[in-house]
């Protein structure tokens, strides 16, 4: 149906340091838009125009990133991406009426009766740390963990992982040492070495960590959060991350709807199956708000978020629907993944399913190889001198 653009403002970090990811929202919106137009499945609605904004993922830049978006006259916005800017959102009485979609902010404490109109379209923090622990509870003897924090504000998502995980663990019996750090500054105990590590911050800070716990050469396996490319480096290969699905999914049909959507990654953007959702689930949203006939932009914003509230969407892979504090009912995109040397490796289930014992026992098969291969090699070395010393003597 053509006519006057629907505006859905986009608020994201389009510069600084988190640009990668800002980007690869706005691209996943993009490509969203131009494969629906190109399936011809808009329907009865007026088409959509996307109104970006950049707040550099900084809290003091969201407000103003939001009202430039309002101003456009944006019906909705998607974002903001980071937990410390959403938060600044979730409270601010000048967007008490204002519908926004998280596609990427995950800190579980931004969603409550008493916040503004957020919705969310990705999974929080506490069911990630909650999949992360039950893994490391199946694969895992011990039951101390080293926890790195990244020291940061109190609102950010760094400090709500960090809050669900020491919540998570005291229900499950784990004993946490905590451990705080920031980039180029990091003590880390002596004791490192024996227990597991937990990382909570963002890859790029995580990252850096990472490299720092692998040129002391400790032996303890690293579980971490998010599957950023920043990841795939040498020194990150063997880390466990609890991630939003990606290209490589096991199962064929996000396989194919990732593909047939967003093609391939050339960019090195940030890509995301959950911006994908939110457009999706807008989309719908506006079409439904069409037989509304609202007056005023006042008056569509109200009646988009009642929609939001209380409609069925179809997903990609199944209805999705928000609960009352407006989390996501439906398909959950997240996945358990190990980085390795040429990519992360295949997706797996949540622990729950059965999937998780076949790799727990793949994981504990290869590394009895690697113990074997690493004693076969000490022996070998060994026996090699042997005989040099005996042919020097002789």
């Amino acid at each position: 149906m053509s006519g006057t653009p629907v505006k859905i403002g986009v608020v994201a970090p389009l510069t600084g340091q988190r640009k990668r990811q800002g980007l690869g929202i706005v691209t996943s919106l993009e490509k969203y838009l131009t494969w629906e137009t190109g399936k011809a499945l808009t329907g009865q609605r007026r088409p959509v125009e996307l109104v970006i904004e950049d707040d550099r993922s900084e809290p003091s830049l969201v407000a103003d990133a939001v009202r430039r978006c309002l101003s456009a006259g944006a019906l909705a916005i998607v974002g903001p991406s980071d937990s410390a800017c959403a938060g600044v959102i979730a409270n601010h009485p000048d967007f008490a009426k204002v519908p926004f979609i998280l596609s990427f902010a995950t800190r579980t404490a931004l969603l409550g009766p008493h916040q503004n109109e957020l919705f969310r379209v990705t999974t929080p923090d506490f069911r990630r740390v909650m999949i992360l622990l039950r893994f490391i509870q199946q694969t895992v003897s011990g039951r101390d963990l080293t926890v790195f924090s990244l020291d940061d504000h109190p609102d950010s998502y760094a400090s709500g992982l960090l809050d669900d995980l020491t919540k998570a663990a005291a229900d499950l019996d784990f004993h946490l040492n905590h451990v705080t750090f920031s980039i180029g500054q990091v003590d880390i105990p002596m004791d490192t070495g024996r227990h597991p590590v937990v990382i909570c911050a963002p890859s790029h800070e995580s990252t850096w960590l990472i490299e720092q716990l692998r040129s002391r050469r400790l032996p303890s396996p690293i579980y971490s959060f998010g599957s950023n490319r920043n990841y795939l480096r040498h020194s990150a290969v063997g880390t466990t991350l609890v991630c939003d699905i990606k290209y490589d999914d096991y199962n064929p049909i996000v396989q194919q709807y990732l593909q047939e959507i967003l093609g391939k990654d050339d960019a090195g953007e940030e890509v995301s199956l959950s911006s994908v959702l939110a457009m999706h689930v807008i989309s719908q949203a506006v079409a439904a708000l069409e037989q509304s006939h609202m007056q005023t932009i006042a008056e569509s914003r109200a009646a988009l978020s009642k929609i939001l509230s209380v409609a069925e969407f179809q997903g990609p892979f199944g209805l999705v629907a928000f609960s009352k504090n407006r989390e996501m009912i439906g398909h959950e995109n997240i996945s358990l993944v190990t980085v390795r040397r040429r990519g992360f490796t295949v997706y797996f289930g949540a622990p729950e399913t059965l999937k998780v014992w076949g790799l727990h026992a793949r994981l504990k098969w290869q590394a009895r190889l690697w113990e074997a291969i690493i004693i076969v090699s000490t022996i070998g070395g060994a026996v090699g001198l042997l005989q040099l010393a005996v042919q020097a003597l002789g």
